[in-house]
């Protein structure tokens, strides 16, 4: 979902939900992974665009990520600054 506002709208608020799910085979564990973000941005001109998003993601504690896997309950969040320009 996406809001654009602004006189020419060149500000957006927004936010997304992501999910993914499946197994390697037919005898393996199952791996799962949501993420969720909410932000928003300016695009300062046509070409440049700032925005902020707070992240949220988890990878689920299930083995088949393997014992010393970072990715194995692993999970991430906080604040995302960014900037683009392009051609």
């Amino acid at each position: 979902m996406l809001y654009r506002f602004g006189g020419k709208e060149q500000f957006y608020v927004g936010g997304r939900y992501n999910t993914v799910n499946g197994k390697d085979n037919d005898t393996a564990d199952e791996r799962k992974i949501d993420r969720y973000n909410l932000g928003g941005g300016w695009f300062m001109t046509k070409n440049i665009l700032a925005k902020v998003e707070y992240v949220n993601q988890k990878y689920n504690n299930d083995p088949v990520w393997g014992a010393t896997s970072a990715l194995r309950g692993g999970k991430f969040n906080g604040l995302m600054f960014e900037a683009t320009i392009g051609f």
